[in-house]
Protein backbone atom coordinates (compact mmCIF):
# COMPACT_ATOMS: atom_id res chain seq x y z
CA UNK A 1 0.00 0.00 0.00
CA UNK A 2 1.41 3.02 -0.88
CA UNK A 3 1.71 6.23 1.70
CA UNK A 4 -0.48 9.11 1.59
CA UNK A 5 0.74 12.79 1.83
CA UNK A 6 -1.68 15.12 3.30
CA UNK A 7 -1.82 18.43 0.63
CA UNK A 8 -4.53 20.21 3.34
CA UNK A 9 -6.85 20.05 5.87
CA UNK A 10 -9.78 21.65 6.87
CA UNK A 11 -12.12 21.35 10.33
CA UNK A 12 -15.54 21.54 10.25
CA UNK A 13 -17.95 22.05 13.54
CA UNK A 14 -18.69 18.28 14.62
CA UNK A 15 -22.16 18.30 13.79
CA UNK A 16 -21.65 19.19 10.03
CA UNK A 17 -22.82 15.80 8.18
CA UNK A 18 -20.33 14.70 6.02
CA UNK A 19 -21.70 15.28 2.83
CA UNK A 20 -21.99 19.09 3.58
CA UNK A 21 -18.36 19.37 3.73
CA UNK A 22 -17.55 18.53 -0.28
CA UNK A 23 -18.32 22.32 -1.67
CA UNK A 24 -15.76 24.33 0.93
CA UNK A 25 -13.59 21.18 0.30
CA UNK A 26 -13.48 21.95 -3.37
CA UNK A 27 -13.08 25.59 -2.92
CA UNK A 28 -9.86 24.65 -1.27
CA UNK A 29 -8.88 21.98 -3.94
CA UNK A 30 -9.70 23.84 -6.88
CA UNK A 31 -9.49 27.58 -6.53
CA UNK A 32 -7.49 28.16 -3.97
CA UNK A 33 -4.32 25.44 -4.27
CA UNK A 34 -5.54 24.96 -8.46
CA UNK A 35 -4.79 21.13 -7.97
CA UNK A 36 -6.62 18.58 -10.10
CA UNK A 37 -7.57 15.04 -10.67
CA UNK A 38 -9.61 13.00 -9.73
CA UNK A 39 -11.04 12.17 -6.70
CA UNK A 40 -12.01 8.82 -4.61
CA UNK A 41 -14.97 9.21 -2.32
CA UNK A 42 -16.88 6.94 -0.36
CA UNK A 43 -20.69 6.44 0.41
CA UNK A 44 -21.19 9.01 2.66
CA UNK A 45 -20.17 11.71 0.48
CA UNK A 46 -21.86 10.99 -2.98
CA UNK A 47 -24.51 13.04 -3.15
CA UNK A 48 -26.79 14.09 -6.42
CA UNK A 49 -25.38 17.70 -5.24
CA UNK A 50 -21.71 17.18 -4.66
CA UNK A 51 -21.65 14.73 -8.13
CA UNK A 52 -22.87 18.25 -9.64
CA UNK A 53 -20.60 20.27 -7.63
CA UNK A 54 -17.59 17.87 -8.31
CA UNK A 55 -18.05 16.58 -12.14
CA UNK A 56 -20.33 19.66 -13.75
CA UNK A 57 -19.23 22.57 -11.51
CA UNK A 58 -15.28 21.75 -11.19
CA UNK A 59 -14.80 19.40 -13.69
CA UNK A 60 -13.29 17.15 -12.05
CA UNK A 61 -13.40 13.00 -12.37
CA UNK A 62 -14.64 10.89 -9.52
CA UNK A 63 -14.94 7.06 -8.25
CA UNK A 64 -17.12 6.93 -5.71
CA UNK A 65 -20.10 4.51 -3.78
CA UNK A 66 -23.41 4.63 -4.10
CA UNK A 67 -26.00 3.84 -1.70
CA UNK A 68 -28.52 0.85 -2.49
CA UNK A 69 -31.15 3.37 -2.74
CA UNK A 70 -34.79 2.39 -3.72
CA UNK A 71 -33.50 3.01 -7.60
CA UNK A 72 -30.57 1.34 -7.50
CA UNK A 73 -31.94 -1.50 -5.14
CA UNK A 74 -34.58 -2.19 -8.31
CA UNK A 75 -31.64 -2.02 -11.21
CA UNK A 76 -29.28 -4.56 -8.75
CA UNK A 77 -32.47 -6.88 -8.13
CA UNK A 78 -33.36 -6.82 -11.74
CA UNK A 79 -30.16 -7.95 -12.96
CA UNK A 80 -29.46 -11.74 -13.50
CA UNK A 81 -25.98 -12.94 -13.11
CA UNK A 82 -25.70 -13.84 -16.17
CA UNK A 83 -26.23 -10.23 -17.72
CA UNK A 84 -22.96 -9.30 -15.79
CA UNK A 85 -19.54 -9.19 -17.66
CA UNK A 86 -16.47 -11.36 -17.69
CA UNK A 87 -15.08 -12.75 -14.26
CA UNK A 88 -12.03 -10.50 -13.45
CA UNK A 89 -9.84 -10.95 -10.16
CA UNK A 90 -8.39 -8.53 -7.83
CA UNK A 91 -6.17 -10.38 -5.44
CA UNK A 92 -7.41 -13.06 -4.51
CA UNK A 93 -11.14 -12.18 -5.06
CA UNK A 94 -13.05 -13.19 -7.77
CA UNK A 95 -15.96 -10.60 -9.29
CA UNK A 96 -18.13 -9.75 -12.29
CA UNK A 97 -18.98 -6.42 -13.24
CA UNK A 98 -22.59 -4.79 -15.34
CA UNK A 99 -22.71 -1.08 -16.29
CA UNK A 100 -25.23 1.41 -16.45
CA UNK A 101 -26.29 4.99 -17.45
CA UNK A 102 -28.34 6.29 -14.55
CA UNK A 103 -29.47 9.47 -14.48
CA UNK A 104 -28.22 11.74 -11.51
CA UNK A 105 -28.69 15.61 -10.68
CA UNK A 106 -29.75 15.70 -14.51
CA UNK A 107 -27.08 14.16 -16.25
CA UNK A 108 -26.65 10.43 -17.17
CA UNK A 109 -23.64 9.20 -15.71
CA UNK A 110 -21.55 5.90 -15.71
CA UNK A 111 -22.86 3.35 -12.97
CA UNK A 112 -21.54 0.10 -12.20
CA UNK A 113 -23.05 -3.08 -10.59
CA UNK A 114 -20.56 -5.17 -9.19
CA UNK A 115 -20.75 -8.73 -7.56
CA UNK A 116 -18.49 -10.81 -5.35
CA UNK A 117 -18.73 -14.65 -4.32
CA UNK A 118 -16.69 -13.64 -1.74
CA UNK A 119 -18.55 -10.50 -0.35
CA UNK A 120 -22.00 -12.80 -1.18
CA UNK A 121 -20.78 -15.06 1.83
CA UNK A 122 -19.66 -12.14 4.47
CA UNK A 123 -23.32 -10.98 3.82
CA UNK A 124 -25.46 -13.77 4.41
CA UNK A 125 -23.25 -14.77 7.42
CA UNK A 126 -23.18 -11.35 8.52
CA UNK A 127 -27.68 -11.58 8.27
CA UNK A 128 -27.51 -14.67 9.88
CA UNK A 129 -25.58 -13.12 12.86
CA UNK A 130 -28.44 -10.31 13.11
CA UNK A 131 -31.18 -12.11 12.48
CA UNK A 132 -30.22 -14.82 15.41
CA UNK A 133 -29.71 -11.40 17.93
CA UNK A 134 -33.14 -9.91 16.86
CA UNK A 135 -35.01 -13.44 17.58
CA UNK A 136 -32.97 -13.54 20.94
CA UNK A 137 -34.17 -9.97 21.69
CA UNK A 138 -37.65 -10.50 20.81
CA UNK A 139 -37.56 -13.30 22.83
CA UNK A 140 -36.78 -11.54 25.85
CA UNK A 141 -39.49 -8.70 24.80
CA UNK A 142 -41.92 -11.51 24.59
CA UNK A 143 -40.75 -13.20 28.19
CA UNK A 144 -40.81 -9.91 29.81
CA UNK A 145 -44.68 -9.56 28.48
CA UNK A 146 -45.67 -12.90 30.19
CA UNK A 147 -44.40 -12.68 33.22
CA UNK A 148 -46.53 -11.59 36.32
CA UNK A 149 -45.47 -9.62 39.13
CA UNK A 150 -45.85 -6.05 40.76
CA UNK A 151 -45.02 -2.75 39.54
CA UNK A 152 -46.22 -1.16 36.49
CA UNK A 153 -46.80 -2.92 33.47
CA UNK A 154 -45.31 -1.67 30.35
CA UNK A 155 -47.16 0.56 27.64
CA UNK A 156 -47.90 -0.30 24.74
CA UNK A 157 -45.88 2.82 22.91
CA UNK A 158 -42.70 1.85 25.34
CA UNK A 159 -42.58 -2.00 24.17
CA UNK A 160 -42.94 -0.66 20.62
CA UNK A 161 -40.32 1.76 21.42
CA UNK A 162 -38.31 -1.27 22.69
CA UNK A 163 -38.90 -3.92 19.55
CA UNK A 164 -38.29 -0.43 17.06
CA UNK A 165 -34.66 0.26 18.23
CA UNK A 166 -33.53 -3.80 18.98
CA UNK A 167 -34.33 -4.21 15.18
CA UNK A 168 -32.83 -0.67 13.66
CA UNK A 169 -29.96 -2.16 16.18
CA UNK A 170 -29.44 -5.20 14.27
CA UNK A 171 -30.75 -3.85 10.96
CA UNK A 172 -33.75 -6.30 10.41
CA UNK A 173 -36.44 -3.93 10.11
CA UNK A 174 -37.17 -5.00 6.97
CA UNK A 175 -36.81 -8.76 7.89
CA UNK A 176 -39.13 -9.19 10.67
CA UNK A 177 -42.69 -8.82 11.14
CA UNK A 178 -44.11 -8.07 13.92
CA UNK A 179 -47.54 -7.72 16.05
CA UNK A 180 -48.97 -6.89 19.35
CA UNK A 181 -52.10 -8.64 20.14
CA UNK A 182 -54.28 -8.41 23.15
CA UNK A 183 -54.89 -5.61 26.03
CA UNK A 184 -53.21 -4.22 28.76
CA UNK A 185 -54.43 -7.08 30.28
CA UNK A 186 -52.08 -9.56 28.69
CA UNK A 187 -50.21 -8.29 25.74
CA UNK A 188 -48.38 -11.04 23.81
CA UNK A 189 -45.64 -10.35 20.52
CA UNK A 190 -45.84 -12.45 17.69
CA UNK A 191 -43.49 -12.08 14.58
CA UNK A 192 -42.03 -13.96 11.93
CA UNK A 193 -39.78 -13.53 9.03
CA UNK A 194 -40.48 -11.44 6.23
CA UNK A 195 -39.54 -14.14 3.72
CA UNK A 196 -40.02 -11.83 -0.01
CA UNK A 197 -37.59 -9.27 1.87
CA UNK A 198 -35.53 -11.76 2.69
CA UNK A 199 -35.53 -13.22 -0.97
CA UNK A 200 -34.45 -9.82 -2.09
CA UNK A 201 -31.68 -9.65 0.40
CA UNK A 202 -30.37 -13.23 -0.97
CA UNK A 203 -30.38 -11.74 -4.16
CA UNK A 204 -28.64 -8.39 -3.23
CA UNK A 205 -25.58 -10.24 -1.20
CA UNK A 206 -22.06 -9.38 -2.99
CA UNK A 207 -23.72 -6.74 -5.08
CA UNK A 208 -22.79 -3.45 -4.81
CA UNK A 209 -22.23 0.04 -7.00
CA UNK A 210 -19.45 2.46 -7.97
CA UNK A 211 -19.61 5.56 -10.14
CA UNK A 212 -17.38 7.05 -12.19
CA UNK A 213 -16.45 9.53 -14.72
CA UNK A 214 -13.30 7.53 -16.01
CA UNK A 215 -13.24 5.95 -19.26
CA UNK A 216 -11.56 2.28 -17.97
CA UNK A 217 -12.46 -0.77 -17.30
CA UNK A 218 -14.89 -1.91 -14.32
CA UNK A 219 -11.20 -3.50 -13.06
CA UNK A 220 -9.60 -0.42 -12.81
CA UNK A 221 -12.35 1.71 -11.49
CA UNK A 222 -12.65 -1.01 -8.54
CA UNK A 223 -9.11 -0.55 -8.47
CA UNK A 224 -8.97 2.97 -7.48
CA UNK A 225 -12.39 2.73 -5.24
CA UNK A 226 -9.86 0.41 -3.11
CA UNK A 227 -7.17 2.91 -3.01
CA UNK A 228 -9.03 4.44 -0.40
CA UNK A 229 -7.96 2.13 1.45
CA UNK A 230 -4.59 4.45 1.84
CA UNK A 231 -6.80 6.78 2.99
CA UNK A 232 -8.35 5.28 5.84
CA UNK A 233 -4.95 4.06 6.94
CA UNK A 234 -4.40 7.90 7.54
CA UNK A 235 -7.10 8.12 9.70
CA UNK A 236 -6.32 4.89 11.84
CA UNK A 237 -2.54 7.03 11.86
CA UNK A 238 -3.67 10.31 13.22
CA UNK A 239 -5.84 8.05 15.49
CA UNK A 240 -3.65 5.78 16.97
CA UNK A 241 -0.28 6.85 16.48
CA UNK A 242 -0.68 10.61 16.41
CA UNK A 243 -3.38 10.04 19.30
CA UNK A 244 -5.65 13.10 17.68
CA UNK A 245 -8.12 12.58 20.39
CA UNK A 246 -9.47 13.09 22.93
CA UNK A 247 -9.03 17.10 22.52
CA UNK A 248 -8.88 18.86 25.92
CA UNK A 249 -9.27 22.70 24.38
CA UNK A 250 -12.78 24.20 24.52
CA UNK A 251 -12.08 27.67 22.48
CA UNK A 252 -12.14 26.67 18.64
CA UNK A 253 -8.43 29.07 18.32
CA UNK A 254 -7.23 26.25 20.18
CA UNK A 255 -9.12 23.16 18.75
CA UNK A 256 -7.61 24.55 15.07
CA UNK A 257 -4.09 24.93 16.51
CA UNK A 258 -4.34 21.22 18.43
CA UNK A 259 -4.98 20.02 14.19
CA UNK A 260 -3.03 21.82 12.43
CA UNK A 261 -0.12 20.53 14.87
CA UNK A 262 -1.62 17.13 14.30
CA UNK A 263 -1.45 17.96 10.58
CA UNK A 264 1.91 18.48 10.76
CA UNK A 265 3.08 15.85 12.68
CA UNK A 266 1.52 13.27 10.24
CA UNK A 267 2.32 15.15 7.24
CA UNK A 268 5.82 14.62 8.51
CA UNK A 269 5.07 10.86 9.83
CA UNK A 270 4.06 10.55 5.30
CA UNK A 271 7.46 12.37 4.12
CA UNK A 272 9.30 10.28 7.01
CA UNK A 273 7.53 6.52 5.55
CA UNK A 274 8.13 7.77 1.82
CA UNK A 275 11.85 8.22 2.34
CA UNK A 276 12.29 5.22 4.35
CA UNK A 277 11.02 2.66 1.72
CA UNK A 278 13.87 4.00 -0.64
CA UNK A 279 15.56 1.87 1.67
CA UNK A 280 13.58 -0.77 2.96
CA UNK A 281 10.33 -1.51 0.27
CA UNK A 282 7.59 -2.00 2.52
CA UNK A 283 8.45 -0.77 5.83
CA UNK A 284 6.17 1.48 7.64
CA UNK A 285 6.34 5.03 9.52
CA UNK A 286 5.86 3.48 12.75
CA UNK A 287 8.92 0.71 12.39
CA UNK A 288 10.84 3.29 10.77
CA UNK A 289 10.70 5.18 14.05
CA UNK A 290 11.47 2.03 15.88
CA UNK A 291 14.48 1.19 14.06
CA UNK A 292 15.81 4.90 14.31
CA UNK A 293 14.51 4.48 18.10
CA UNK A 294 16.93 1.75 18.82
CA UNK A 295 20.44 3.99 18.42
CA UNK A 296 19.09 7.01 20.51
CA UNK A 297 18.24 4.37 23.04
CA UNK A 298 21.41 2.31 22.52
CA UNK A 299 22.86 3.54 26.01
CA UNK A 300 20.20 1.24 27.61
CA UNK A 301 20.61 -1.76 25.36
CA UNK A 302 23.90 -2.81 25.93
CA UNK A 303 23.63 -6.00 23.23
CA UNK A 304 22.04 -4.25 20.58
CA UNK A 305 23.60 -5.16 16.93
CA UNK A 306 22.15 -2.91 14.13
CA UNK A 307 21.77 -4.35 11.40
CA UNK A 308 23.10 -3.19 7.84
CA UNK A 309 19.30 -2.36 7.02
CA UNK A 310 19.57 -0.01 10.43
CA UNK A 311 22.63 1.61 9.72
CA UNK A 312 21.25 2.12 5.55
CA UNK A 313 18.24 3.67 7.24
CA UNK A 314 19.91 5.21 9.68
CA UNK A 315 22.79 7.14 7.15
CA UNK A 316 19.74 7.85 4.36
CA UNK A 317 18.16 10.29 7.20
CA UNK A 318 22.00 11.66 7.52
CA UNK A 319 22.03 10.74 11.29
CA UNK A 320 24.83 10.09 13.19
CA UNK A 321 25.39 6.49 14.55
Amino acid sequence: MHPTVPLFHEAFPGNTVDSKTVKETMVRFRDQLELDGCLVVDLGIVTSANIVEIVDERKLDIVGGLRMGMRFRALALDATLKSFGKKFALKDEVLQAKEFSVEIGGNDRQCILYYSKDKSERDLKSREIRLVRAREGLEEIASSLSREGRGRRPTKNGIEGRIALLLEKSHCEKLIDWRLVGGRGGRRLKWELNEAALKEEEILDGRYWLMTTLDVSPKEVLEIYRSRDAVERGFRITKETIKIRPIWNRTEEHIKAHLFVCFIAYLLYSLLELEARKQIPGITGVKALERLRKFTERATRPRFLPTTEDINLLSHFALER
